[in-house]
């Protein structure tokens, strides 16, 4: 079972990598994707995570679970937002403004 996480407040390498750790910690996941200019976190699981686990985890690594991302949208992980009245995920509508950043040893 594949499912898509947002998170936010990831921005580099070491975010991804704590995030990882964390998620991969879990019974059942088998595989952890992290998209860093999307905030986007891929779980492949063996069988449906809670995710309030999840939660627990991106929160364990330091960082926020917005919700899952369904077709362009993103289902808060707020309980008291009603199911339908979700956010527009951010990257649904407009082209990525990602930019890759090289750094130098000076």
């Amino acid at each position: 079972m594949q499912t898509t996480y947002v998170v936010k407040g990831m921005t580099c390498g070491h975010c991804a990598s704590s995030v990882t750790e964390e998620v991969s910690a879990l019974p059942g996941v088998e595989k952890v994707d992290v998209a860093l200019e999307t905030g986007k976190v891929t779980v492949t699981s063996a069988d449906e995570l809670a995710t309030e686990k999840v939660g627990e985890a991106v929160d364990e690594a330091g960082y926020e679970l917005v919700g899952v991302a369904e077709l362009g949208r993103v289902r808060s992980n707020d309980p008291r937002e009603p199911r339908g009245a979700s956010p527009e995920c951010p990257d649904a509508s407009r082209p990525s403004n990602f930019q890759a950043v090289r750094w130098r040893r000076g």
